[in-house]
This record gives structure tokens, C-alpha cells and sequence, in this order.
């Protein structure tokens, strides 16, 4: 039975983000994760809600990211010894031929942990989308 009542929030990843979310995998995963998302709204709730420090709780995000950035740039700075900026470069020519994508990468993700099965499904289906 269909309630048409219902809203379906319907999401699909763009090839650029897919490609993106793919390095950082590899790079940063921690960064990718559906977590970070979640503890910055936390963090900015609280601010509303238990008159936590704005300018404190901006200070803690931003370091966070902060330290992300500067593990990150060497590895994007085609000038550093470092650099592992080729596979992105790859992906996000090829995204739209989807030729390079490693078809594990879905199956990985939903698998992560703390994802539920019901989760597994949409998150391969919306990594296999577009």
C-alpha cells in the first residue's frame, strides 16, 4: 500500500562529489564519514540549546577541519613530494564514462560500520545511481 501522503526525500550523488568522497575514502576517511556531519550540527545545537560558547564551538569545528586541511594539502599540492592527487584528477575526468570507479567502492561504503542493512542497500543503490 502507498501513502501518497508520505514525502520521499530521493538523493543522488553527483559524479564529482562520487569522485571526491572516493579520494577522501582512501585519504581521509574519517573525514567522510556520516558522523562529522552529525557532530557539527551537535555541536551548533548546542549553542541553541545548552548555551555552549558560539565562538568556542566555532573554534573546536574549525580546528577539526583545520588539521584535515593541513593533512590535505600537501597531498593536493602537485609541487610536494607528497602528492596524491592523481586518482582524483583520474576520477573526476572520467566520471561521467565511469570507465576508472572501482565497482567495490559501493559495497565498501555500505559495509562501513554503523551503517544498517536497510542503509547498505540505499547507499550501494545510491552509489550505483547517476
Amino acid at each position: 500500500m502507498h501513502d501518497s501522503s508520505i514525502e520521499v526525500l530521493e538523493l543522488s550523488v553527483a559524479g564529482p562529489g562520487k569522485s571526491l568522497v572516493m579520494w577522501l575514502w582512501t585519504h581521509a576517511r574519517d573525514m567522510v564519514v556520516p558522523t562529522v556531519r552529525a557532530e557539527v550540527e551537535q555541536r551548533t545545537r548546542a549553542i541553541a540549546y545548552d548555551r555552549d560558547s558560539a565562538v568556542e564551538v566555532n573554534r573546536e569545528v574549525t580546528r577539526k577541519f583545520q588539521c584535515w586541511y593541513e593533512f590535505l594539502a600537501p597531498l593536493l599540492d602537485e609541487t610536494n613530494c607528497q602528492f596524491e592527487g592523481h586518482r582524483l584528477i583520474q576520477l573526476l575526468h572520467s566520471y561521467r564514462h565511469r570507465s576508472n570507479w572501482d565497482p567495490q567502492f559501493a559495497v565498501e561504503v555500505a559495509e562501513f560500520e554503523g551503517f544498517g542493512s536497510e542503509t547498505c542497500c540505499t547507499a550501494a543503490a545510491i552509489w550505483d545511481t547517476g
